[in-house]
C-alpha cells in the first residue's frame, strides 16, 4: 500500500489559501441572507395584510409577523424593493399553496439554503386560520450552512412564539440535526458538498412515494457552480413524488445589458458571485435544465409573468399601502428573476391561476444598422438625472430641466454643440422641484413647462413660461392646468400652440395651450385615442401629423399599439388616421422622433412582456403602413455602454442626428446605473454642457 503523498511548503500554502478563500466566500454568501431577510421584514411590516394572499382571500395573517424575530432593527426599503420582495414571497408561497391544494396527503417541504426564512412558522402556526388545513399534514426541513442553522435554532429556542409553533425538540443521534420536532427539522449542511447532501437525504428518509416532497431553493443554488447545483436537483428528482420550486436570477438578453451587468457586478463585489446563471441565463434554458435533470413537467416564467397572474383586487390592495411610481424599474427587476416549478409527478396538473404562458419572442423584422457612439461630454459635468424633460432651443442648444438624481431637482441645464452657453438663471422665480413633467419649445423665445409631480401622490397643476428677454432666459408662472397632470407628453403644433396628451390625471385626454391667449382648451377628437400614461409622442409640424406609441391606458397593463393622427388648427381637431399593433410597440416610458415625414424612431422604454435587447431597444417605423425595422446597437456600444433607457430624453439635432441622453435606474438592491449620452446618426459631433 502506497503511503500518502506529502505536500511541500508551497503546496500547503496553496491549500491553506484555498480554504481561507472558500471560508470567506461561504461567509459572503451567508451574508446575503441578512440583506434579504431585512428586505422581507420591511415587506412584512407594510404588506402583511396581503402576504401570501389568494385570488379569493386578501385578508390573510393580518396580525401575524414572523420576520421580526430575525430582524431586531427593522428598516424600510424603497417602494420598488418592497414590491419586488412582496412578489418573491408570493412566488414561493403561491407554488406551495398550489401543491398543497392539489392533495390531502402528507407533505414534506425541504428548504434548501433556508437562511432565516420563517416559512415553517407561517404555514404551521395554529393561530393562522388560513393555515389550519396544513396542521398535521405538513412538515418542514430547513437546510443551510452549519453556522447559519445554529444561529436560527438559537433564535427559535429563545423565542417562545416560534418555539410554540414548532414544538419541543427531540434527541437525535445525527450530529447534523440541530432541531428535531414532530413537524420541523433543522439540518446543517454545506450544499456545495454533494456527499454531505446525500447523507442528509438518506437519514431524512424521503423515499416514501405517498408523501409529497417540495424542495424550495430561493436564490440559494445561484451561488454554486452549475455542476454542483445540478447535482442537487438530480438527487431531488430521484425521489418519488417530488416538486422543485426554484427562484433565481436571469440574464435574459445576455450579460452586457445594463441591469444584468450591474447585478453581476454587485454580487461579485460582495464576494458572492452568481455562477449558475452563466449556464442557465434564460427561461428556456431553465426549462431544459429541469427536463434534463429528471423533472419531466415544468412550469416556468419570469416575475413579470407572475405579476400578471396576481389579481386586480390584490394589486389594488398593494397600491393602497404604498404610493408607487417606479414601474420601469419594477419591470427591469421582474425580467431578471425566474420562477420554476418542476415535478416528477405524472398526474400533477398545474393550476391555471399559476400556469405561466408559453415564452414569447419578438417578431422578426428587417434589421437596420445606424451609426452610434457615446458622445463626448466634459468630464466635470454630467447629465445624471432621470425623469427630467428637455426642449430643443435655437442654434443646437438643448435645455434639460428638473428631474431626479438622489432627490428631485429644480435646476436647469443647457448643453450645446457650439460651446456658447446660456446665461445662469440665478436669484429668479423658478418652478419648484419636480419630475415626470414636460417642457416644450414653441418658438425662439418661449418654452412651456407643464405639470409633473413631487412625490408619487403629489401631482402638480402649474405651468411655467421660460421666456427669452434681452438675450437671457427667465421663468414666469403661467396659468394653472384645469387638473394636475404628470407622466404626460407634449408637443409643439406650431409657434404658439402646445398639444398635451395623457398622463396621470382626471382631466381630458388632450389639452391645447395657446400662448397668444394664455388659455387651455380641450380639442375635438375624432377616432379612438385612450388616455395613456407614459406613452411616447412626436409631431411633424410640416405635415401636421403626430404619433402616439405604447403607454398604459389601463391599470397594470401596457399597450402594444401605435396611433397616427393629424391636427387641424382651424377646427382644433385631433383625428386618428391609422392604428397599428406590434409587440415591439409595447413600451412604457419610450421616446420617439420623426426622422422624415413617413418614418419615426422609437427608443427605449420598458415592456412587461419581454426585456429589450441589442436589436429591440430601438426601432424604426414606417407610419404609412406600420412596418417595423429593428435598429441594431453596435456591439462596441452594447458591450461597453449598453443604455439604460428609463426616464431618459432624446432630441433631433439640426444635423439630423438623434441625441439620447439622461435617464437611468436603480437596479433593485444592486445599485444605480446612469446613461452616457448616445448619438445616433451618420454625423459625429462634440458636445459640451453647462448648468444654468
Amino acid at each position: 500500500m502506497k503511503s500518502a503523498m506529502k505536500l511541500n511548503k508551497n503546496q500547503i500554502k496553496q491549500v491553506e489559501k484555498h480554504e481561507r478563500q472558500k471560508k470567506y466566500s461561504d461567509l459572503a454568501i451567508q451574508n446575503t441572507n441578512n440583506s434579504s431577510i431585512a428586505s422581507k421584514a420591511s415587506v412584512e411590516r407594510l404588506y402583511q395584510d396581503v402576504l401570501g394572499a389568494h385570488e379569493t382571500d386578501i385578508t390573510v395573517n393580518k396580525s401575524k409577523q414572523y420576520f421580526k424575530y430575525f430582524v431586531p432593527k427593522p428598516i424600510r426599503r424603497s417602494p420598488c424593493i418592497n414590491r419586488g420582495y412582496w412578489l418573491r414571497l408570493h412566488a414561493v408561497k403561491s407554488r406551495i399553496d398550489s401543491i398543497l391544494g392539489s392533495s390531502d396527503t402528507k407533505v414534506t417541504i425541504v428548504n434548501l439554503g433556508c437562511g432565516y426564512d420563517p416559512l415553517p412558522f407561517q404555514l404551521l402556526d395554529k393561530e393562522s386560520t388560513h393555515r389550519l388545513r396544513n396542521i398535521g399534514t405538513v412538515s418542514f426541513v430547513d437546510i443551510d450552512y452549519p453556522e447559519l442553522i445554529k444561529n436560527k435554532v438559537t433564535i427559535i429556542e429563545k423565542t417562545p412564539e416560534l418555539k410554540s409553533i414548532v414544538g419541543e425538540t427531540k434527541m437525535t443521534s445525527n450530529p447534523r440535526t440541530l432541531f428535531n420536532s414532530e413537524n420541523y427539522v433543522a439540518v446543517s449542511c454545506d450544499l456545495n458538498e454533494i456527499q454531505s447532501f446525500e447523507e442528509v437525504l438518506s437519514f431524512l428518509n424521503l423515499k416514501e412515494p405517498d408523501v409529497i416532497k417540495i424542495f424550495v431553493a430561493e436564490v440559494s443554488l445561484a451561488y454554486m457552480t452549475a455542476e454542483k447545483a445540478d447535482n442537487i436537483i438530480t438527487h431531488c428528482a430521484n425521489i418519488p413524488n417530488s416538486h422543485f420550486v426554484i427562484l433565481e436570477q436571469l440574464l435574459p438578453v445576455g450579460p452586457f445589458e445594463s441591469f444584468s451587468k450591474q447585478m453581476m457586478r454587485h454580487f461579485l463585489s460582495n464576494d458572492s458571485p452568481l455562477l449558475s446563471v452563466k449556464k442557465y441565463p434564460s427561461i428556456e434554458s431553465q426549462i431544459n435544465r429541469f427536463n434534463r435533470l429528471g423533472f419531466p413537467h415544468v412550469n416556468a416564467g419570469d416575475m413579470a409573468h407572475l405579476w400578471n397572474s396576481v389579481s386586480y383586487e390584490i394589486k389594488k390592495e398593494l397600491e393602497k399601502i404604498e404610493a408607487f411610481d417606479e414601474l420601469e424599474e419594477f419591470f427591469l427587476f421582474c425580467h431578471h428573476y425566474v420562477l420554476v416549478h418542476a415535478t416528477n409527478d405524472e398526474e400533477f396538473l398545474f393550476d391555471q391561476i399559476y400556469k405561466f404562458p408559453n415564452v414569447k419572442s419578438y417578431p422578426k423584422n428587417p434589421l437596420l444598422k445606424m451609426s452610434m457612439r457615446v458622445a463626448n461630454f466634459e468630464e466635470d459635468l454630467s447629465l445624471c438625472r432621470k425623469f427630467g424633460s428637455s426642449a430643443k432651443l435655437p442654434g443646437n442648444e438643448i435645455l434639460y430641466s428638473h428631474g431626479c438624481f438622489n432627490n428631485r431637482l429644480k435646476d436647469t441645464m443647457v448643453f450645446t454643440t457650439s460651446g456658447k452657453y446660456a446665461n445662469t438663471l440665478s436669484d429668479t422665480v423658478c418652478p419648484k422641484e419636480r419630475m415626470c413633467h414636460s417642457i416644450t419649445c414653441l418658438n425662439d423665445e418661449l418654452c412651456v413647462l407643464i405639470g409633473g409631480r413631487g412625490g408619487p401622490n403629489k401631482p402638480l397643476h402649474d405651468s411655467w413660461l421660460l421666456k427669452k428677454t434681452e438675450g437671457a432666459w427667465r421663468w414666469t408662472q403661467g396659468p394653472n392646468l384645469p387638473e394636475p397632470r404628470f407622466r404626460h407628453q407634449a408637443c409643439a403644433l406650431n409657434s404658439h400652440q402646445l398639444l398635451i396628451f395623457g398622463g396621470v390625471t382626471q382631466g381630458p385626454i388632450f389639452l391645447l395651450y395657446d400662448s397668444e391667449t394664455g388659455e387651455f382648451s380641450e380639442p375635438r377628437v375624432i377616432g379612438e385615442i385612450p388616455r395613456k400614461v407614459s406613452s411616447s409622442l412626436c409631431f411633424d409640424q410640416e405635415s401636421q401629423t403626430g404619433v402616439i406609441s405604447g403607454g398604459s391606458s389601463a391599470a397594470y397593463s401596457v399597450d402594444d399599439d401605435m396611433i397616427v393622427f393629424c391636427f387641424d388648427e382651424a377646427s382644433k381637431t385631433v383625428e386618428v388616421q391609422s392604428t397599428y399593433q406590434n409587440l415591439l410597440f409595447m413600451r412604457y416610458g419610450s421616446k420617439s422622433v420623426f426622422l422624415d415625414k413617413d418614418h419615426v424612431l422609437v427608443v427605449g422604454g420598458m415592456s412587461p412582456e419581454l426585456l429589450f435587447g441589442q436589436t429591440t431597444t430601438i426601432i424604426e417605423v414606417d407610419i404609412t403602413n406600420g412596418d417595423v425595422s429593428q435598429v441594431e446597437i453596435p456591439s462596441q456600444v452594447w458591450e461597453q455602454n449598453a443604455p439604460m433607457l428609463a426616464g431618459f430624453e432624446l432630441q433631433k439635432l439640426e444635423t439630423g442626428d438623434v441625441l439620447v441622453f439622461g435617464g437611468g435606474a436603480v437596479c433593485y438592491g444592486f445599485g444605480s446605473v446612469w446613461n452616457k449620452p448616445l448619438l445616433i446618426g451618420e454625423n459625429n459631433i462634440d458636445l459640451s454642457v453647462v448648468s444654468i
